[in-house]
């Protein structure tokens, strides 16, 4: 419920940068993207070669971030200090 009153208040006041969002994220990335992806990258940078992501896990240090295409590969990338320390692949083509 909570992320429906966000996405609400979002398309309300936001609704340019929503559908923005929403384009980006649909993007495909594949092998080659997977490869631009260093170990030392920040998030910042790492949103610059894919998309948003999501965070499916965070500490005070770590965060674990998925990237998911419409065909279930995707991209899963652990940052240390928003630094990229790990990163594995499923199913790219």
């Amino acid at each position: 419920m909570l992320s429906f009153l966000v996405y609400s208040f979002q398309a309300a006041f936001h609704p340019q940068q929503l559908e923005q969002s929403a384009q980006v994220q649909l993007r495909p990335f594949g092998r080659a993207e997977y490869e631009q992806l260093k170990i030392g990258m920040s998030l910042t940078d790492v949103r610059s070669i894919l998309y948003q992501g999501t965070e499916v896990n965070s500490s005070a240090t770590i965060a674990t971030f998925v990237w998911e295409n419409p065909d279930s590969s995707k991209i899963t990338i652990i940052f240390e200090h928003d630094k990229l320390k790990d990163k594995s692949q499923s199913g790219l083509k």
